[in-house]
């Protein structure tokens, strides 16, 4: 220490290197934590949100509006899942979240969670207390909820210290058949007993007026978070491919999607989609884009399209070459690099089903009829399956393929796992590269 201040360096660190499916940059990149603690070093996490648990149970504390609107949500419900959903589902829909909607002529004081419900407007964590509350008057023991933020860095209580900037109050815990379940009704279009992606697989403080409790969120498994395309295409002698698509999401795939465009116009997010097209294919000409249930919790979040592709087969004399993976068409291998610095990082689990039907060129026939290998990797982290088939009399091939990564919570692996990671997903592209001919009758 010189004049009152501390100096400090380090010589001779690597360059930063970028490389996909990276943790986030707190994970990779060298920092340094600072803090002035007027605790002292031996502050503990129960000391620091000591107020916060009775701040909590006072806010919540269900007066005689809360239980009326408990009683008439919850009349006749059948068991207590469908008596948080019916809870969960009039919080988030019937009160004004005005962190996403306009707050233009708002102007209300919320002290407690009835305000929230007489005045029927709300910031998200005053509609996460509103939900709280109701739940305490429908007899449910609950708490409040800090937890980390994967899309940031992977905070471990036992390794991090004490601090407030490695949580964020993120959801409501309710004890149900006597195990935690998560909710979060102030998270726009969330569905029902879901988590945003970085709030999943982390640690998490439940706090209430009694004391705190150290638990772990759950990851949703692959067929959770699904992406369906079916798409039904001519392909004609020149080799252009043409025709209609229909695409499906849900689970943190619809989440991820509503959450980027909640605050654009409808308009908006079918110009970003058809940007995205685009960027799958630069040559494609895409028309008729439609977007449904997008501004909902429930259902799936769908897109449709027109598309049409020139060139999109290569034709050599008598022969045409094509990919019938349509969806993977233009596709790259994840990883191309030989070698690995930092651990590799998967979101969250996913799956994909992917039905095609092409209606091939009448005056050709199929040359050679091959179906691309499954690949499974032998511990079930991941698989792709392919189901082809050829009708001679309409000439039309169909192909299905089906793909889940993720399995078993696994969305993280250390730099050491690269080379097998690698040559799973060069199997991967090389079964939905897969290139089948047409030859002249």
């Amino acid at each position: 220490m010189d004049d009152g201040f501390f100096v400090t360096s380090m010589d001779n660190v690597p360059a930063y290197k970028e490389e996909p499916r990276m943790p986030p940059d707190e994970e990779t990149r060298r920092w340094v934590y600072l803090s002035y603690n007027s605790y002292g070093a031996g502050m503990s996490w129960r000391f620091l949100v000591q107020g916060l648990g009775a701040y909590f149970e006072k806010t919540t504390e269900p007066d005689k509006l809360i239980k009326q609107k408990t009683e008439q949500l919850t009349a006749n419900a059948s068991n207590d899942t469908e008596k948080l959903q019916r809870l969960y589902e009039f919080s988030q829909r019937n009160i004004k979240n005005i962190s996403y909607e306009s707050s233009a002529g708002v102007n209300v004081k919320i002290k407690k969670s009835s305000d929230v419900l007489k005045y029927g407007v709300g910031e998200p964590q005053d509609i996460d207390f509103l939900f709280a509350s109701l739940a305490r008057a429908a007899g449910f023991s609950v708490n409040l909820v800090l937890s980390g933020d994967r899309s940031v860095n992977f905070f471990n209580p036992d390794r991090d210290p004490v601090n407030f900037s490695y949580v964020h109050p993120a959801c409501i815990a309710i004890r149900v058949d006597g195990k935690w379940r998560y909710f979060n009704p102030g998270t726009a279009y969330l569905p029902f007993g879901e988590l945003v992606w970085f709030e999943e697989g982390v640690y998490a403080l439940l706090v209430n007026e009694s004391g705190i409790v150290w638990t772990k969120t759950g990851i949703s498994p692959p067929e959770t978070s699904k992406g369906v395309s079916k798409g039904k295409f001519k392909l004609t002698e020149d080799g252009t491919l043409e025709g209609e698509v229909s695409v499906e999401y849900t689970g943190n795939w619809a989440i991820d999607r509503r959450r980027t465009g909640i605050s654009d116009s409808p308009e908006k997010r079918i110009e970003d989609y058809k940007e995205d097209l685009k960027e799958w294919i630069s040559t494609g000409e895409f028309s008729d884009v439609q977007i449904k249930n997008f501004a909902t919790s429930d259902g799936l979040l769908n897109y449709s399209y027109k598309i049409r592709v020139p060139d999109y087969a290569t034709k050599t004399g008598k022969r045409i070459f094509f990919q019938p993976a349509v969806f993977q068409y233009n596709s790259k291998p994840e990883f191309s690099s030989s070698t690995r610095v930092h651990p590799i990082y998967f979101r969250y689990p996913w799956s994909e089903v992917n039905e095609i039907e092409i209606q091939l060129p009448k005056d050709f026939e199929l040359e050679s009829f091959s179906v691309p290998d499954n690949v499974k990797e032998k511990s079930n982290l991941g698989e792709l399956k392919y189901d082809l088939d050829f009708d001679k009399n309409t000439n039309i091939l169909t192909y299905k393929r089906t793909f889940y990564f993720g399995n078993g919570n696994s969305i993280i692996f250390p730099a050491k796992s690269y080379t097998p990671l690698k040559q799973l997903f060069d199997l991967f592209h090389k079964s939905d590269t897969h290139t089948l001919s047409l030859r002249r009758k």
